[in-house]
């Protein structure tokens, strides 16, 4: 766990855990219907309550989410990773009001370093091709952005483990 500036405000960096789960659905509600859109690529009401569950409740030899708090049940954003032998998807969601201070570079940089120190290759995310916002911070960091191999609507963006060649 770790304390962080965002926006001239501290902030808390810690992993997901179980008891996080009615937590998520409240980050959600907070939410709006375009981020939802923009993280789930599809418009969803609410946060089902299947995937509330497996979004906390994560297979440790698979998986790592990292959520940013200013209150202890008060989720700012969520960053998370699933590892797939030598590569890994990203996911990354800020909280709407809360766009915009550098949380969602901070919480990158931290998943992608999480990925670096296991060994991981490639990190990769499909973004929807009009997330501006996303592809800005992504190529910020780093990451390629080229077309998605089966979705015109998508863009899929591509980290490398600096050092690492293909």
């Amino acid at each position: 766990e770790e304390e962080v500036e965002a926006g001239g405000r501290k902030v808390r960096i810690r992993p997901i855990r179980p008891e996080d789960e009615p937590n998520l659905h409240a980050f959600f509600a907070k939410l709006s219907p375009e981020d939802v859109r923009m993280r789930f690529l599809q418009p969803l009401k609410r946060l089902p309550e299947p995937l509330g569950h497996r979004l906390s409740h994560l297979d440790p030899d698979r998986e790592m989410a990292l959520v940013a708090y200013d209150a202890p049940d008060d989720i700012l954003g969520v960053g998370r990773i699933s590892t797939s032998g030598d590569s890994a998807e990203f996911a990354l969601t800020v909280r709407t009001d809360r766009q915009g201070l550098g949380l969602g570079h901070t919480l990158m940089t931290r998943i992608l370093d999480h990925a670096w120190s296991k060994g991981i290759d490639e990190v990769f995310g499909d973004v929807l091709a009009e997330n501006a916002r996303m592809l800005d911070l992504c190529r910020s960091l780093g990451g390629e952005v080229r077309p998605h191999p089966a979705d015109s609507t998508l863009l899929r963006v591509v980290f490398r483990r600096p050092g690492h060649r293909i």
